[in-house]
């Protein structure tokens, strides 16, 4: 296998794993050293991606997507100790330093959204998020048109970012600061805990129950949730409400929390009429509200 094809391979193997650099690697590979790009899906500024080529084999990997994967060509020779020690002391210098970027942006991305919770107002019942999703405003901000959420850490209790709902119901995160792993809840930590994608689903919960309800903030970010929880309320029932995709998405990442986490999964009913793509326990708009959300979770009526 000549060196053409060993990178083809190289470059077939990434695309396989979602791994598609939005910079050329040729002319870089070619030289032999661990090469660190920008992907399809990082933000600017950031290159979560590396790979590097031997005259016998590949390696490349994703940090942010958790992907790792090494190849060689047929039959060929072992690399030398030194060439593996050598590259794995690049590769470990290059995590660290990654760690250390990674650091900085989350600790500049937190002075920021502290500066925007603390010049900013309670928020006011006619936000018209809140009118839609029947929500109170407790425990919320408002920065103009922006309904504001704190991003907490769950042990610490720490503000590390806000959501921002706009009016019409899109939901942005603070450039940098960190998002995985953090939580907003109402009510007090008990015997169960809900776990929520959003923030309306973890209102209605709490609303219709009284269970301590706290939102993820996203589909995504469900397992570190999860995790997050079990470190903090080791002993307490785990209940995932998820939310219903008409693709399965949603459902999908509730039930990998769950597995991982020893919870279980709720799933709400089809509201009466209902004509969406999706939906979700905030969408239960009834009179049995309350009873509908208490069935589902398994928390009697």
């Amino acid at each position: 296998m000549n060196n053409s094809e060993l990178m083809r391979a190289l470059l077939d193997a990434m695309e396989k794993d979602g791994v598609r650099p939005l910079e050329p690697l040729s002319s870089r590979l070619a030289e032999g050293r661990l090469v660190r790009f920008r992907a399809e899906g990082d933000r600017a500024g950031r290159r979560n991606g590396w790979a590097r080529l031997w005259p016998d084999g590949w390696a490349f990997g994703h940090w942010r997507l958790g992907v790792s994967r090494a190849g060689k060509a047929s039959e060929v020779r072992a690399s030398t100790r030194n060439e593996r020690l050598r590259w794995e002391r690049e590769l470990i210098a290059a995590k660290l330093r990654q760690a250390a970027e990674r650091a900085a942006a989350y600790a500049k991305g937190r002075q920021a959204a502290l500066a925007l919770w603390r010049s900013s107002p309670a928020a006011g019942a006619g936000h018209p998020y809140l009118r839609a999703k029947r929500m109170t405003p407790d425990g919320l901000r408002q920065s103009g048109r922006f309904l504001l959420v704190p991003m907490r850490h769950p042990r610490t209790g720490e503000l590390r970012n806000v959501q921002r709902i706009a009016c019409n119901g899109r939901k942005l995160f603070l450039p940098d600061a960190r998002v995985s792993g953090l939580l907003w809840g109402r009510g007090e930590a008990g015997a169960v805990i809900v776990l929520c994608e959003g923030v309306a689903t973890a209102a209605a919960v709490h609303a219709a129950t009284g269970l301590f309800a706290v939102a993820a903030f996203s589909k995504g970010a469900l397992p570190a949730a999860a995790a997050a929880i079990r470190t903090r309320w080791a002993a307490a029932a785990l209940v995932i409400a998820a939310d219903v995709d008409e693709d399965g998405d949603g459902q999908a990442a509730a039930l990998v929390a769950a597995r991982a986490m020893g919870g279980t999964v709720a799933l709400p009913p089809r509201p009466s009429g209902w004509i969406g793509l999706g939906w979700d326990f905030a969408d239960l708009w009834s009179a049995n509200q309350a009873i509908a959300i208490r069935l589902a979770l398994g928390v009697g009526a």
